[in-house]
């Protein structure tokens, strides 16, 4: 029986990439055989708005949930869930689903732009993982990294951003700042659905592909 992974996507500043780090890393799941589930705690309801019903590859794939839904049922749902990997768009407020989805989740995502604010928000994240696996006894889960809205011409800064992450977990390929992200989204769609001749396709394979190995 194949293990279900349960993936955190949440960094404590808005903005950060989450919504599109969590769907399009699903999708990019989806293309390749797996099942997968996105969970959309946020207040701002990204996820539902761009996907659920356009009849794209993640169109049934969405479950919303109220961001003032108990801990309890989240856990719930979680149990219902049979899919290879569940989403979980996790609000940046400190509520109280946010915290349990860092504590129900068997890996945490944190994306993270080049900005102080973001990197911030990345390890006040870290600080309160490593929280949560004390008070509730939980066997520590290195956090991962995922470099967003990247400037294609700013080697140095990404660089400088893998760098700083890179001392508090492991840092995953990133993915550059692309027009065609927000294009694909008028559609119902994400960029792994797209051809593998387009950069930001090819950005989301790197990704997912350092993803799954380190989860082995």
């Amino acid at each position: 029986m194949k293990k279900k992974h349960t993936i955190a996507v949440v960094n404590r500043k808005g903005g950060s990439g989450k919504s599109t780090t969590a769907a399009t890393m699903a999708a990019e799941l989806a293309t390749r055989g797996h099942t997968v589930t996105l969970i959309d705690c946020d207040e701002e309801r990204t996820i539902t708005a761009w996907l659920s019903g356009h009849g794209g590859l993640l169109s049934d794939a969405v479950i919303p949930i109220d961001a003032d839904t108990t801990p309890k049922s989240l856990q719930m749902t979680l149990n219902k869930i049979t899919t290879d990997f569940v989403f979980i768009d996790v609000p940046p407020s400190h509520t109280d689903i946010a915290r349990a989805a860092i504590l129900l989740a068997d890996h945490i995502l944190i994306p993270s732009a080049p900005s102080p604010a973001d990197v911030r928000g990345a390890l006040a994240t870290v600080k309160e993982l490593h929280e949560a696996n004390k008070a509730f006894k939980r066997p520590e889960r290195t956090p991962m990294f995922v470099p967003t809205n990247l400037f294609p011409k700013a080697k140095m800064t990404n660089e400088s951003l893998s760098a700083a992450l890179s001392m508090h977990g492991k840092v995953l390929s990133g993915m550059t700042t692309r027009a065609i992200h927000s294009d694909v989204m008028l559609n119902g769609k994400t960029v792994a659905e797209l051809s593998d001749k387009q950069p930001a396709k090819r950005e989301v394979v790197a990704l997912v592909n350092d993803f799954l190995k380190a989860i082995k």
